[in-house]
Parts: C-alpha cells; sequence; structure tokens
C-alpha cells in the first residue's frame, strides 16, 4: 500500500504583505489546506483587546498544535515572518521523516509599503502598534531574511 506524502505549506513574508489575508482563500480553497496555525489569531482568541499580552502563551500554544499536526501526518499550514530561527530546523525534521514543504513568500516591493499598511491595520484597531512594530523592526534587521 502507498503511503500518502503529507505536506507542510509556511505562509511567510513581512508584517503587512497579506499573508493574514490571503489565507482564508489561498489555502483551503487553491491549495486545499484545512488546519492553518497563526499565533496571531490564537492571541486573539486568548485576549481580543490585548492580544499583545498573551504573544508568547500564544506562540507556545501554536509550537504545540504544529507539532500535533506533525505527529498525526496532516497537511497543514502556518504563518510566519521568518523572523525566527526555529522553524528551520524543525522543518528539516518534517523532510526527513518525510513531509513535503512548500514556501509561499508574499512580498512587498519596499519596506515602507509594509510600515503603511500595518499603521493602517493598527488604526482599524485591528493590531497594537507595539506588537508590530517589534515585529517589523526584526524584520528589517534581519534583512527579510528571518
Amino acid at each position: 500500500m502507498e503511503q500518502r506524502t503529507p505536506t507542510v505549506t509556511a505562509l511567510a513574508g513581512p508584517n503587512g504583505a497579506g499573508k493574514s489575508t490571503a489565507a482564508p482563500i489561498l489555502l483551503p480553497e487553491i491549495l486545499g489546506v484545512m488546519e492553518f496555525v497563526n499565533a496571531d489569531v490564537i492571541a486573539r482568541g486568548l485576549s481580543a483587546f490585548q492580544p499583545e499580552k498573551v504573544a508568547i502563551e500564544a506562540g507556545r500554544i501554536m509550537l504545540k498544535r504544529l507539532g500535533e499536526l506533525a505527529h498525526e501526518r496532516m497537511d497543514f499550514a502556518f504563518e510566519t515572518t521568518l523572523a525566527s530561527k526555529t522553524f528551520a530546523p524543525w522543518i528539516a525534521k518534517l523532510r526527513d521523516s518525510g513531509y513535503r514543504f512548500q514556501l509561499l513568500y508574499l512580498w512587498l516591493p519596499n519596506s515602507e509599503l509594509a510600515v503603511k499598511r500595518v499603521l493602517d491595520r493598527v488604526r482599524q484597531g485591528e493590531v497594537s502598534m507595539g506588537q508590530r512594530c517589534r515585529k517589523i523592526a526584526t524584520h528589517l534587521r534581519s534583512g527579510g531574511k528571518g
């Protein structure tokens, strides 16, 4: 009997690139990926009005959930700016265990547009200024490489 090859998808890019906006259509409707793990969504579920205060806890929950999905050999996706070095060795292990890896990188033509888009989201109350400014600064300091 032929064994199915599970797929892990990283939906990556700088803050403001549109990852969260694209995910609900791109992942289930185009790629058929029904499991999507996003630390920002988890944080808003834990604390709708102050998600930045539970960002670390949300990150832990995200990593736990990703581990569960991988253990179950499920197809799944997760959102990342690639600013963390956590995912590279983990993805290598998944590939060694038979997972297929695909990287979908959403980009913007310049950092000014990323900042503008994030500030628009802050004005709309979708994200806190401190949380996003720290993430953008980390991404820009890394040269956008993570």
